[in-house]
């Protein structure tokens, strides 16, 4: 039980931190575990985003990535690919593994 509060505490401290980028009208667009912040357990910071986006992709940027920074969409790279993000981080701190790699596994 302290496991999935302390998941839903970070996801909800990332959220927060999220809105300072989305209340200006931006995104921040490369959310994965390396660019977060704890001290202990605790969420305690977002990196900011990368000044240039590379056209590759690594497999931790993929299992974090909204279907458009994947390239699987046309649409446009946007707030809501955070918040896709944030659902992928929220599930991998609660099954210890990112969908994609489990996806990937049990086929």
């Amino acid at each position: 039980m302290k496991r999935i509060i302390l998941a839903l505490e970070n996801a909800l401290e990332l959220l927060e931190h999220l809105s300072v980028y989305h209340a200006d009208g931006n995104f921040h667009g490369a959310i994965t575990l390396a660019n977060l912040r704890f001290n202990g357990d605790r969420l305690v910071g977002l990196t900011a985003p990368p000044a240039t986006r590379s056209e590759l992709i690594s497999i931790e940027d993929l299992c974090f990535a909204s279907p458009e920074q994947a390239g699987r969409m046309w649409d446009k790279v946007s707030p809501r690919s955070d918040l896709y993000s944030v659902g992928c981080l929220l599930y991998t701190w609660l099954n210890d593994s990112p969908l994609l790699l489990q996806m990937i596994y049990w086929r």
